[in-house]
């Protein structure tokens, strides 16, 4: 059962967030593993501006940037960084019984030449746009989806920057710092300009 609800609740915001991000490639490197395309070891950003996706090279760099929120959380399997697309998932694991005790936290990048149309996520009851002035200067666009059904409260952050897609789902716990919106947009900008 306690499976069942933290993916529920993790693939409800991812879903709902992440609609124009590609799937990671079956044959991609495993998570925790350094990518072996040499393009991966170029800087982050294209000379016209554009981000990338290139200097993420394992989920212990993504780690980095979600600790705060990440913290008694385990490496779920699935995780998995390549030249394409880069997801990380944490989850509470066998810890606790109680459905409050129930945590996960999932990052995907996907490379996104163009701005996706949000308009119809934008729609959505829960969703709120969010104003960001380094989003703002990067000519991109923020947002925030949150499912609260009383002791669960999940978030999903959702940064279009020109070239990537950020897609971030946590949400709300007592006694850890909140993976909401704000935070979200943090953690984007900590990986993109890495």
């Amino acid at each position: 059962m306690k499976k069942f609800v933290t993916t529920f609740t993790l693939i409800s915001s991812a879903v709902l967030l992440a609609g124009c991000s590609s799937a990671a490639d079956p044959s991609d490197t495993a998570a925790g593993s350094a990518d072996t395309n040499p393009s991966a070891q170029q800087d982050t950003g294209a000379n016209d501006g554009t981000f990338s996706i290139e200097k993420i090279t394992s989920c212990d760099q993504v780690a980095e940037a979600v600790a705060p929120y990440i913290e008694g959380l385990v490496p779920l399997e699935g995780s998995n960084v390549s030249s394409t697309s880069v997801y990380c998932s944490w989850g509470s694991g066998e810890a606790g019984t109680d459905l409050s005790d129930i945590r996960g936290v999932d990052v995907t990048l996907t490379p996104t030449p163009e701005q996706p149309d949000f308009s119809m996520l934008l729609d959505m009851k829960g969703t709120e746009a969010l104003a960001d002035p380094w989003v703002a200067e990067q000519g991109g666009t923020a947002f925030a989806h949150t499912v609260d059904i009383g002791l669960v409260v999940t978030i999903g952050t959702t940064v279009w920057v020109p070239g990537v897609e950020v897609s971030i789902a946590g949400g709300k716990w007592d006694g850890v710092p909140s993976l909401d919106g704000p935070a979200g947009i943090e953690v984007a900008k900590a990986l993109l300009t890495q």
